[in-house]
């Protein structure tokens, strides 16, 4: 927990200020009347709490308060941020420690990369909802852009190609079919995490495979598939009020399919993507900044 003393005693103003810096930093917030608090979700899913008293000398105190997620990223990225608004004070980053093991060398032959694979897919389909979090985080690794060439090469090929059926579809599912369950099933929240990390995952694949050429063979080999997934990714969008983070990872997938194909494109246009992206990019332009500049580079896709 950590206070900043505003500079600034005009209520008004601070929570002015602190709409922007929410917007700046792209966070999903909501106000919780009843408590008076912010509660605020990063994209990296780190939870916390922002609430505003008053001082001793009729300041305002902005207190803001780390729930859950990675402390270093909170502190070097979000609480910096919103103590330079308030304070004028730009704490500089500390510095990460410098480990010894390197992911993108993590695999260096065939057998070790299918053992990973064949792993992550014992434990997406665990009975318990951490070890699938955790399968899927490991998949977001691997599938970076940290993991070397290699590593992806392989990951996005057999995902991509649907070689590694468990996998691919448990993902589909998860960006297909989750979003109907609504916010009144149980585990929602794991639910989110999880589809947000698809998205994720999704996104790597298909950016690596545009850069090798690959993505528009793979797309003209299983287009009912990439269709149904220009679908599910217009309902995403479509409700960037829910989770604003997953819309962004949606919008990012889009804008890689309607790079690659003039066909999604077209379909695009059936399904008057452009309408939804105009809701999404209103919703944005004062809420989420990440969300407002994919959806801004959609509609100039579907326009040009």
């Amino acid at each position: 927990k950590t206070s900043i003393i505003s500079q600034d005693a005009n209520l008004s103003k601070v929570t002015q200020k602190i709409a922007f810096v929410l917007y700046q930093l792209s966070l999903s917030s909501k106000f919780d009347s009843t408590k008076g608090k912010i509660k605020c979700i990063s994209i990296e899913n780190i939870h916390f709490v922002i609430r505003l008293f008053c001082g001793n000398d009729s300041s305002v105190v902005v207190e803001v308060r780390r729930m859950s997620g990675c402390s270093l990223i909170f502190y070097n990225k979000y609480y910096s941020a919103i103590n330079a608004a308030f304070s004028g004070v730009v704490k500089l980053p500390s510095k990460a420690k410098d480990f010894p093991c390197n992911v993108s060398n993590a695999s260096k032959n065939d057998s070790d990369q299918q053992t990973s694979l064949y792993r992550i897919e014992e434990m997406i389909y665990d009975n318990y909802w951490d070890t699938k979090v955790l399968a899927m985080q490991l998949l977001t690794v691997l599938t970076g852009e940290r993991s070397g060439y290699q590593n992806i090469e392989l990951y996005g090929k057999q995902l991509l190609r649907g070689e590694k059926k468990g996998i691919f579809n448990f993902i589909t599912s998860l960006i297909f079919e989750s979003r109907l369950l609504g916010e009144q099933c149980d585990d929602y929240e794991f639910l989110e995490l999880l589809r947000g990390m698809a998205f994720e995952i999704l996104f790597n694949v298909l950016e690596f495979s545009a850069k090798q050429n690959q993505l528009f063979e793979y797309i003209q080999n299983n287009k009912g598939w990439y269709d149904n997934l220009l679908v599910a990714i217009l309902k995403e969008i479509d409700m960037p009020h829910v989770n604003p983070h997953n819309a962004y990872r949606a919008a990012r997938c889009m804008n890689i399919i309607f790079s690659t194909s003039e066909e999604l494109r077209i379909k695009g246009k059936e399904l008057d993507a452009c309408s939804y992206l105009l809701l999404a990019n209103c919703y944005s332009s004062s809420t989420h900044l990440l969300l407002e500049k994919e959806t801004d580079q959609a509609i100039s896709i579907l326009e040009a």
